[in-house]
């Protein structure tokens, strides 16, 4: 892992086994909460993952530098994924691909001068 863990992870429910094993398209959401230390930033990250009437809840705590905080976000969401035992083929792409891509560059250079 490049990202400095701060604490343990906490998982509500706890679990033993892999609940989501064979599970596709599951819903999941973040909060994020951040704090400026010198040159670096603690992230409090909040992942829920939501299976038919079931919720899944991991909080972690990383600090990473400023450029590193939407990947050290998808890292903490795969994670928490395969936690629970959900295949890597089964994470949403959009998890997977990091950095900005040519489309969003292409949208936000349109209205340019």
């Amino acid at each position: 892992m490049k990202y400095k863990q701060l604490g343990n992870l906490i998982h509500i429910p706890e679990v033993n086994l892999k609940p989501l094993e064979n599970r596709a398209d599951i819903k999941f959401n973040y909060y994020l909460s951040s704090r400026v230390n010198g040159k670096n930033i603690d992230l409090d990250i909040t992942t829920k993952l939501f299976d038919e009437d079931q919720m899944y809840i991991r909080k972690a705590c990383y600090r990473v530098r400023l450029g590193e905080i939407e990947n050290c976000v998808k890292y903490n969401l795969i994670d928490h994924m395969r936690y629970l035992g959900i295949k890597d083929e089964d994470i949403p792409v959009s998890l997977v691909k990091t950095g900005i891509t040519s489309h969003a560059i292409k949208c936000s250079s349109s209205n340019a001068y």
